[in-house]
């Protein structure tokens, strides 16, 4: 069995495949940057249900020292991080995986969960608009 193909505009195809793969990465940019911001939303508020009352002065609270960074890794591709700033970075997992003594409170867990409708409609809306 053989197939073949022949296309006589290439100029156009190219020019089409070409802004595809702009619209892409565009789209993968906006997704990747506007679902950081709906996890770190959702972060902040399963940290502010664990608050408590303190009067410490220099006292700062996790819900209050939430980051997102954005690095590339080994590969080159951008890997976006929600994670805990300079003073409460080194015991989120302590919090969030308990320990022998503490219980875990699954807050990641639950942030994640709770934002997967709105990161799949930021999806969508976003997808729709490349090859247009």
């Amino acid at each position: 069995m053989r197939f073949n193909m022949r296309y006589e505009d290439t100029d156009k195809l190219e020019v089409f495949l070409g802004k595809l793969e702009t619209d892409c990465s565009i789209a993968g940019e906006t997704i990747r940057r506007e679902g950081a911001k709906i996890i770190k939303t959702k972060v902040i508020g399963e940290l502010n249900r664990l608050r408590s009352k303190t009067n410490k002065l220099d006292y700062t609270h996790m819900a209050d020292d939430v980051r997102i960074s954005t690095r590339k890794d080994q590969y080159g591709d951008s890997v976006t991080r929600i994670q805990g700033g300079r003073k409460t970075g080194t015991k989120w997992h302590l919090v969030n995986d308990g320990t022998y003594k503490t219980n875990a409170t699954h807050f990641m867990d639950r942030a994640i969960n709770e934002s997967e409708a709105e990161l799949q409609s930021v999806i969508d809306s976003e997808l729709s608009r490349v090859g247009d």
